[in-house]
């Protein structure tokens, strides 16, 4: 897995202080570089997660520190998903004595050392100017795409399987933010890792809501039927209703009691079973 970012480090260190002065070059230094491929494609689930906590902390630190040079709010709306990010892949490895790599949250601090530098080379790219940082930023989402998609194939877990599928979200979100932010300057962006018929897949898709998209199912309670019968209806509580979505309340089917006797159907309202219901984009907080 480390060896699949060191094509993105030597893009930015041949950059260096001067940052990105055109998407043109920036693709021709990465077509110079050796072919991106995955440290070992039967990595276990220990080694993707933890690469996967510490590659989500890259991302939030690097957004961090552009947000400070530049102020654009995308920059500080992202860090905070790119948190969540975070604490979503660190909840998974207790319950699997998986050990957290991450032992100092401090910004730009990180157990794997090529994290490290490629902390340097990016924050020192993306201070060029806010095109050089919208870039940075697009890349960084380029690549995280690429690995969580090899990742997907790498296991069987549900649960890990669900969190996968929700940072792959979200990161869909944050390229299309970066992408948008990019052509509204006259700017644009060619993917290094990912496709471009992928690319354009992604661009052209619908923004998200992830934590409703990949939250967990609910179910409905306390549904309320009117009954139907001789003479006249009551009211009546519905019972427990069938398993929704989160975005979608329960049915429940109630016993209306009045003058008659009959079946009411009555909406419920179903809790959410997932572990994350926050929004997964470049606009939400």
């Amino acid at each position: 897995m480390t060896r699949s970012i060191l094509p993105l480090l030597l893009v930015f260190s041949q950059m260096g202080c001067g940052g990105m002065s055109n998407q043109s070059e920036v693709t021709s230094q990465s077509e110079a570089t050796p072919e991106a491929t995955p440290a070992a494609t039967t990595a276990p689930p220990a080694d993707d997660l933890q690469f996967l906590r510490e590659e989500e902390k890259l991302a939030r630190d690097v957004y961090l520190h552009l947000y400070e040079r530049w102020g654009i709010q995308a920059f500080s709306n992202i860090a905070g998903a790119e948190q969540r990010h975070m604490d979503r892949i660190a909840m998974l490895m207790p319950s699997r004595n998986i050990a957290d790599p991450v032992t100092d949250d401090t910004v730009g601090v990180f157990h794997n050392e090529t994290l490290a530098g490629l902390f340097t080379e990016l924050t020192e790219a993306g201070d060029a100017s806010e095109v050089a940082a919208l870039r940075v930023g697009a890349t960084i989402e380029d690549l995280d795409i690429r690995d969580i998609e090899e990742m997907l194939t790498r296991t069987e877990d549900p649960e890990i399987l669900q969190s996968y599928r929700l940072l792959l979200c979200g990161s869909g979100n944050h390229m299309r933010a970066f992408s948008g932010l990019l052509e509204g300057r006259g700017e644009s962006y060619t993917p290094q890792y990912i496709s471009e018929e992928h690319y354009q897949e992604i661009l052209e898709g619908e923004h998200e809501r992830c934590g409703q998209v990949y939250g967990g199912g609910g179910h409905g309670r306390g549904g309320q039927g009117r009954g139907m019968g001789m003479g006249g209806g009551g009211m009546g509580m519905g019972g427990h209703g069938g398993g929704g979505s989160c975005a979608m309340p329960g049915e429940g089917r109630g016993m209306g009691m009045g003058q008659g006797m009959g079946m009411g159907q009555g909406m419920g309202r179903g809790n959410c079973g997932g572990t994350n219901t926050q929004p997964e984009d470049g606009n939400d907080p």
